[in-house]
């Protein structure tokens, strides 16, 4: 397997060249969507790769992936339990994925919201205060009210935290094949 921080720049800069944008261009928004666009890749090729190796995978077959690319929609917390189930230990804890997790929550605001936090982000006045700490906890990214504001100058430690999450899985995956 390749080196996963080479694997995620190459998969970052295929995703700007795809979109037709140079480095130059990036928008702030721009690179921590297309960040969370390379880390969510790699964590599906993970577990599409563990789930093939898995003894389960020919009593399962195709049934398996087309569940875990159903799920893959849903949400982080239904991705962090297939890769839990594929023998990789719990990744709650872990700080790289938390980061990544409200890079992916920033992500979703953008892309659901328009860059306010969605119904669904903030349903209740609990989970949207705890949304809020959790957001302006990420560098570069204030919540001001339910409006999301990023400050360009941080793109490049939104791209690391993203980089950090494919180095813990990659080591996980490593460390745990079956």
């Amino acid at each position: 397997m390749r080196d996963p921080v080479e694997d995620f720049k190459d998969r970052l800069a295929s995703l700007m060249s795809r979109g037709g944008i140079s480095e130059e261009d990036q928008t702030a928004s721009n690179t921590l969507l297309l960040s969370c666009a390379a880390g969510e890749a790699y964590a599906m090729e993970i577990l599409e790769t563990r789930i093939r190796a898995s003894p389960a995978y020919f009593a399962l077959g195709q049934v398996a992936l087309d569940t875990l690319r159903r799920d893959r929609e849903n949400s982080w917390e239904k991705r962090l339990t297939w890769l839990q189930h594929s023998g990789i230990p719990s990744l709650r804890g872990e700080r790289s994925v938390q980061t990544f997790q409200i890079l992916i929550e920033v992500r979703n605001t953008l892309l659901h919201g328009s860059g306010e936090m969605t119904t669904r982000q903030a349903d209740s006045v609990r989970k949207f205060i705890a949304l809020k700490k959790r957001i302006n906890s990420l560098p570069g990214v204030q919540a001001d009210g339910r409006r999301l504001v990023l400050q360009g100058a941080f793109r490049d430690e939104w791209v690391s935290i993203a980089m950090n999450f494919v180095e813990h899985l990659s080591y996980q995956h490593q460390e745990n094949r079956s």
